[in-house]
């Protein structure tokens, strides 16, 4: 069967076209879908792209045949998709992780229905399982111990799947955690003047000072945090990319544009920090990192010790400030939500800047 074009905006997305997307990739083989309707959810949460929820009626019953599908495409934001090209994420790259990694591993994350990408246009979409009823976790908020732990120990049973793992290599579509370090931290220095001109405000002078001597060091940390012992990095772990339900085999993993391969307590740093309140992290910090290291140990990981563990995890909060400042001073946080997510995440980071001592790493 002939791929369907790819439609640029939900908009687009017809039923015969869905339909002979669903048939190319043998969701459904007997019925037709006859009416659509899109619905976008992306508003103060899809900062990269645009992504709707499709209620879908079909000609005749058939049991896999989804009802309701949620579809990814590109930012319409031109500065925002040249953003996503040119820094850890990528459209393409998640894309690939559906087709090419995800859908066999431990890990929990949506089904992929349908995926296309055209690299001469860039254009592409990805049609994904709706994880409704789930309960998606809230960077804002305040996440419970139990959904704090179930979320650590999925993400160390994944890290340990491929942890030094032969198929690293065959992953070539997969960047190192530090390729192109000495172009991002350039890019990194540039987006320092418009981060800082929005977000100054609520940073301390120590904290801008350490934002810019960062500017001089991020590519040695990243570098570092890129030798053996490595594996898959998810990129963006945190509580907004996490559904939660009540069966009790750990959270669905969604948005999975920033993935690399590295040292894998960068995405413990990130999760900890930029998802738990200070004074909980201050009181929960050393057990969490027992508890992520100790299920390391228990599929089969060796020779990293807990120390190497610490040591990582505190230069990975320093690493992690890329992603902060150049999706800061470039992505739209307009909105209530997205301001609200930000300062919140923004006073996290700078606490565990401080207390962590990463300006003596710089």
């Amino acid at each position: 069967m002939t791929a369907p074009s790819i439609p640029h905006t939900p908009e687009d997305i017809t039923a015969d076209w869905l339909t002979d997307a669903l048939r190319s990739s043998g969701v459904i083989t007997t019925s037709s879908a006859t009416s659509i309707d899109a619905g976008d959810t992306s508003a103060g949460h899809g900062f990269t792209g645009r992504i709707a929820r499709l209620a879908v009626t079909y000609d005749s019953h058939e049991k896999e045949a989804p009802c309701s599908i949620i579809a990814k495409f590109p930012s319409y934001d031109p500065t925002i998709r040249a953003a996503v090209t040119d820094s850890a994420m990528s459209y393409e790259r998640e894309i690939r992780c559906y087709e090419n990694l995800i859908g066999s591993v431990a890990l929990s994350t949506p089904r992929r229905y349908y995926s296309a990408h055209d690299p001469e246009s860039s254009e592409c979409i990805l049609l994904l399982q709706d994880l409704a009823p789930a309960r998606f976790g809230d960077n804002v908020g305040s996440p419970s111990r139990e959904d704090i732990e179930s979320a650590i120990r999925a993400i160390a049973g994944f890290h340990a799947e491929f942890w030094e793992s032969p198929r690293l290599i065959e992953m070539d579509w997969l960047p190192e955690y530090a390729q192109d370090a000495d172009a991002r931290q350039r890019a990194f220095r540039q987006a320092i003047g418009p981060f800082l001109s929005t977000w100054g405000k609520y940073l301390r002078p120590s904290t801008i000072d350490l934002i810019n001597r960062l500017g001089d060091s991020l590519a040695r940390i990243r570098l570092q945090l890129s030798r053996p012992p490595r594996t898959v990095l998810h990129g963006d772990y945190r509580l907004d990319n996490l559904a939660f339900d009540e069966s009790g085999r750990g959270p669905a993993v969604i948005d999975w544009q920033a993935p690399s391969i590295g040292r894998s307590v960068a995405d413990m740093a990130y999760f900890i920090v930029y998802c738990i309140d200070p004074s909980e992290r201050r009181a929960l910090e050393s057990e969490l990192l027992k508890l992520y290291h100790s299920v390391l140990m228990e599929h089969g990981v060796g020779a990293y010790d807990f120390v190497s563990c610490m040591e990582d995890y505190r230069l990975s909060i320093a690493a992690n400030m890329l992603r902060t400042v150049r999706v800061g001073g470039t992505f739209d946080y307009s909105g209530d939500r997205a301001q609200a997510l930000l300062r919140t995440i923004l006073h996290r980071v700078e606490t565990a800047l401080s207390d962590h001592r990463v300006a003596e790493l710089v």
